[in-house]
């Protein structure tokens, strides 16, 4: 038994057509006169079959027909004596599967309705194998993008990666897709921490290439790096925006940008010194929205390592905010700059006692360790002699050879928390 709900569009009446369908054994079980509410109809009582009449549908008559088709998928027969070839077509994009024109007759009802109903069933049929082909399609995508998260983590082939990635699937009874999605997910969380890390150091290193400029200390050079910095950024903050704003962190990477903004406007222009001390500033509220972000990132993350790479991450920043506070301090010395000076030397030393004391290590790991310590010595050789016209240029190249070290040795914590990843695998086989 059919649940019909009986749609009409004035003037045409509902009595004949009611009568028809209650002669065919058709439960009615609803009536409109209001294409607006019909869909609403439909959902409330259940209705399983539309059944409607009009003189020459109306565009409401239509978007009730697309709306269903969409909300509550049922079969839809319309009665009309409009042959208008503009409507023949809407009808055929909006859902309705019987268009019957002058073709309305009592014994006809059962065949026509059962012509929508087929049609309806074949229609949802594509629907779910289309659904199906687009859902397979996405989840190859996805197993492809983690076998490759695998096999640079634990150095295996292609093959083995799969094989890892279908017994996980298998042992914890979720499709494979859902699988590799997770590994994805540990893989990107390593990367955006890097990536809002990176954007505390480069709010330091546009202030100090600005300042650079100013004094003339190998200007041109410092111009070319600030304009690669605030390549950086836009790219770091669009990478961030695709990456994580879906997940609940977006407001956190907008506020960010908004920072990012302010900074933007004064590198824009030509670099003036009244304007340092406001580009400063603004810097600085865009070095705590990220250290906020890169934070939340660290908290919100799947595997512990990623304060590894929080803590590898801000030595970036702390090593180009002492060299810009040296060059701040030239233009205009200052006791609370000064007080700053030795406090972010004092941070930058407990942290890197902290990475060298770290189990997580490997030989590049080593490597760059010992040429950030390294390279540390020589800034603060330089810092302890500030006064002295060489110091600040020391101080300059020092720093960029730290900034070197600590950007290689960011990377590989993160490629070390890889490792984690896929071993955690391994051992859930």
């Amino acid at each position: 038994m059919y649940r019909v709900l009986l749609a009409t569009e004035a003037p045409l009446a509902a009595d004949e057509l009611r009568d028809d369908l209650a002669g065919h054994g058709v439960d009615v079980v609803a009536e409109s006169d209001d294409a607006a509410s019909l869909a609403q109809l439909v959902v409330r009582n259940a209705a399983d079959l539309v059944v409607a009449a009009s003189v020459s549908p109306s565009p409401p008559m239509f978007e009730a027909a697309r709306l269903l088709g969409t909300l509550a998928p049922c079969p839809f027969v319309l009665f009309t004596s409009d042959r208008d070839v503009v409507k023949i077509e809407r009808a055929s994009t909006s859902s309705v599967h019987a268009y019957v024109v002058d073709g309305y007759a009592r014994h006809r009802l059962p065949s026509i309705i059962q012509v929508a109903r087929a049609r309806f069933r074949h229609e949802q049929l594509l629907k779910e194998e289309l659904v199906g082909l687009s859902q397979r399609f996405e989840e190859r995508k996805l197993v492809d993008r983690a076998k490759g998260v695998l096999m640079r983590s634990r150095g295996i082939t292609e093959d083995e990666a799969f094989e890892l990635l279908r017994s996980l699937a298998m042992r914890s009874r979720q499709r494979i897709g859902v699988v590799a999605s997770s590994v994805i997910d540990m893989s990107r969380a390593g990367e955006a921490v890097n990536r809002a890390g990176q954007l505390r150091m480069l709010s330091q290193r546009l202030v100090l290439c600005y300042a650079q400029v100013l004094s003339g200390l190998e200007g041109g050079q410092a111009a070319q790096i600030g304009g690669d910095c605030i390549q950086r950024v836009e790219a770091n903050l669009a990478i961030l925006r695709k990456a994580i704003s879906t997940r609940g962190y977006g407001e956190l990477v907008d506020r960010v940008a908004a920072a990012w903004q302010d900074v933007r406007e004064i590198c824009g222009q030509p670099p003036v010194p009244a304007l340092l001390p406001s580009l400063d500033a603004r810097a600085e509220r865009m070095l705590d929205e990220a250290e906020a972000l890169t934070e939340f990132l660290e908290t919100s993350g799947l595997v512990s390592s990623l304060h590894v790479i929080n803590v590898a991450g801000r030595q970036r920043m702390l090593g180009q905010r002492i060299t810009k506070l040296c060059f701040l301090l030239a233009v205009e010395p200052s006791a609370a700059q000064l007080e700053q000076l030795r406090e972010l030397t004092s941070r930058y030393q407990a942290a890197l006692d902290y990475l060298q004391k770290l189990p997580l290590s490997s030989e590049p790991i080593r490597a760059d360790l010992a040429a950030a310590v390294e390279q540390w010595r020589r800034v603060r050789e330089a810092l302890g002699r500030l006064s002295e016209a060489s110091a600040l240029i020391a101080v300059v190249h020092a720093g960029e050879q730290l900034l070197e070290a600590s950007e290689r040795l960011t990377d590989h914590y993160e490629q070390a928390m890889q490792m984690l990843i896929g071993d955690r695998l391994g051992r859930m086989r």
